[in-house]
């Protein structure tokens, strides 16, 4: 017999690669995974509020009412604080609203959920495109703390919504090229509208598109090229209708050149690489730099980002196209965040904000990922293990980053201090946090923030009027008054600068000057409210000017008839003047009405105002037998007995039967006669 050959050993199963998923994971697995890492490190945000402008829907009528959505499609400028046509958007506020009303939580959650669909379909698209460790990019960029802005903030939404729909029409447009079918074409002109809808970035679509063809095929042929025109001519159409919509409403020009706007793009870009590289700190304020065009600084940035484009296209044949193509949508999907074309209203504060690169994030992940993982695939199977372990540290790194990073957006004051700490220089924020330590009531530190904002904004008027609503708060009402004046020196016509300079001056008992500062007011609008009426009317009250007074109670309840208060001072001050005719005139069932408050004033011990009550109803119905009987128990009650004594007597002499005025009759008696010497 021949000997057996012995058999080869067998090749071990080769390890795992960083963000590769071994073939026998059960399907549901991984996305469980990305789900439960989104959860996990956003769960601070569930807890969040509403902060800074997310006021742009809560205060919008369209999102309260339930006619509102026609407004939002149709009437753009219903959004009194959203420039752009952005309508899909707020659509969603609208229906959140009706579902739950103003409720942060499930805002917030409808956002977590979001990011957590757009971190799955970006790992679907990847493994589609046979992107080495697509589930890794896909998690890292569900976990990197650039994107809590994105996330964290409500109003954010926008960034997050044109996502989700342009990674559909992604998906959809690799299905056409596959089979080239008229109706999936159909459904990326849907997705991309939806998301032209949601944010206008999501024009970039088209060139990412072109992009994906030469990495894929080294070159673009007209016929691609055709493929996308559709596109590019229906997204231009809304970005048209939008900036129309905008350019009218937004009075923006900060005049900066076109060198000065290409320094500042440049520069934008190398900023956000570095914020993905090394998220900390993380503002969503962060510092404005200064553009010189002179000095070369500024210069460096571009021939830097020309360098490295250049360097990736001669590295092409030895590294592949794929370093340079997301290179290339990174940039290209930044490019209308990066202030080259038309101003935004956030150049006021900064070229720059996380949620600016929420998606483009992904092409600059995806080289650094893909590239890491391939060098991975020449490591021995020993050094696999490290590297899965790095991928891990990864993860948890960001997560935790990215934990820390939410709970800054719990509330405004965690918000605006957080900006404070690491922009100190940004003044506007230190009026935003005023703000909001007004609203929590802590008003020893809103004014300490609000002195800081004064101190480096002198001008700003909103800022003095602040510090004098604190002043009056803490009943310092000298200082609020001069915070008032200097508020009115910087704008004569602010209204609520001189309405609550005339509160100050009431507090301080200058009712002359109070009134005077409420005239002034009121020539400062076409429709002064009830209540400026109302104080104007204190005023003239407190200067012994009752005609005057009561002509102002008249257009208070001219302009809100069921002011009560008003009603009632008017009512006083008739009887105060014995003006009965005019008391009826306001007040027909009157003499009700006075029964009813001389009764709960007299068993509240409020004797003599029970008295006045009772002797006005005397005058106004002087045959009114209970009447002359309640206005006698208030004079026993005050000890006036003989005075008492009469009005019982007139009682009895109108009704013989008044039985209150019987009993209490005798009980005077009793009193008078102790009284009596024997």
């Amino acid at each position: 017999m021949k000997p057996k050959r012995p058999k080869p050993p067998r090749k071990p199963a080769p390890a795992a690669l960083p963000g590769a998923l071994p073939p026998s994971l059960p399907p549901a697995l991984p996305t469980a995974a990305l789900a439960l890492l989104v959860f996990a490190a956003y769960y601070p945000a569930l807890f969040a509020g509403f902060v800074w402008d997310d006021k742009v829907f809560l205060d919008a009528p369209p999102i309260s009412t339930f006619a509102g959505l026609a407004d939002i499609w149709f009437t753009p400028g219903s959004l009194e604080f959203e420039g752009h046509y952005w309508p899909l958007v707020y659509t969603t506020f609208w229906l959140e609203h009706k579902l739950w009303g103003f409720t942060p939580f499930p805002f917030h959650l409808s956002n977590i959920i979001l990011h957590g669909a757009n971190s799955f379909l970006l790992w679907r698209l990847l493994a589609r495109l046979e992107v080495p460790g697509a589930w890794l990019i896909a998690a890292v960029f569900a976990l990197h703390p650039a994107h809590v802005e994105a996330v964290a903030w409500i109003i954010a939404r926008k960034d997050l919504l044109a996502t989700f729909f342009y990674l559909l029409a992604a998906h959809r447009y690799l299905c056409f090229r596959a089979t080239s079918s008229g109706g999936i074409y159909l459904a990326v002109l849907v997705f991309f509208t939806a998301g032209m809808l949601s944010k206008s970035f999501v024009i970039t679509l088209p060139a990412a598109m072109l992009i994906w063809v030469w990495w894929r095929h080294g070159r673009v042929v007209g016929r691609d090229v055709m493929q996308v025109v559709p596109l590019l001519a229906l997204g231009f159409a809304i970005i048209v209708f939008d900036m129309i919509h905008y350019l009218a409403r937004a009075d923006l020009d900060f005049e900066y050149s076109a060198v000065e706007r290409v320094l500042i793009a440049s520069k934008a870009l190398w900023f956000y690489a570095s914020k993905l590289l090394w998220p900390d700190p993380l503002l969503v304020i962060y510092p404005l730099w200064e553009v010189d065009a002179v000095g070369w600084r500024d210069w460096l940035y571009l021939p830097a980002a020309i360098a490295l484009a250049l360097a990736l296209w001669w590295a092409r044949h030895r590294w592949g196209r794929g370093p340079l193509a997301g290179m290339l949508f990174f940039a290209v999907t930044l490019s209308p965040m990066l202030g080259l074309v038309g101003d935004n209203a956030f150049m006021l504060f900064s070229f720059v904000a996380d949620r600016y690169q929420y998606l483009a994030s992904a092409g600059m992940l995806a080289v650094l990922i893909a590239a890491a993982v391939h060098l991975c695939r020449r490591l021995s199977p020993a050094a696999l293990r490290p590297a899965q372990a790095l991928a891990a540290l990864l993860l948890l790194g960001c997560g935790a980053l990215t934990f820390r990073q939410a709970q800054t957006f719990h509330d405004e004051i965690a918000l605006f201090k957080h900006v404070i700490a690491h922009n100190p220089h940004a003044y506007h924020v230190y009026f935003n946090l005023g703000n909001a330590l007004m609203e929590a009531k802590r008003m020893e530190e809103a004014a300490a923030a609000l002195r800081v904002a004064a101190e480096r904004d002198p001008d700003t008027v909103n800022i003095h009027i602040n510090l004098g609503v604190i002043g009056l708060e803490t009943k310092s009402f000298e200082p609020a008054e001069r915070s008032f004046r200097r508020a009115i020196a910087l704008d004569p016509d602010n209204f609520h600068a001189r309405q609550n300079l005339a509160a100050a001056l009431r507090r301080q008992r200058r009712f002359e000057e109070s009134l005077a500062a409420m005239h002034a007011a009121a020539k400062l609008t076409p429709a002064p409210s009830a209540q400026h009426y109302f104080y104007m009317a204190s005023d003239a009250v407190e200067l012994a000017r009752p005609q005057e007074a009561a002509r102002y109670y008249q257009q208070a309840l001219q302009v809100d008839p069921e002011y009560n208060e008003a009603r009632n001072r008017l009512l006083f001050l008739y009887l105060e003047q014995k003006d009965y005719a005019a008391a009826l005139r306001l007040e027909p069932t009157l003499m009700d009405v006075l029964s009813r408050l001389a009764y709960d004033q007299f068993h509240a011990g409020q004797v003599d105002e029970a008295l006045q009550l009772y002797r006005h109803q005397v005058a106004i119905e002087p045959e009114n037998a209970a009447a002359h009987a309640n206005l006698g128990a208030a004079l026993a009650q005050s000890r006036r007995y003989r005075e008492a004594m009469k009005s019982f007597e007139r009682a009895r002499a109108l009704d013989p039967q008044q039985e209150g005025a019987l009993e209490n009759m005798k009980i005077v008696r009793e009193r008078l006669n102790i009284g009596q010497p024997r």
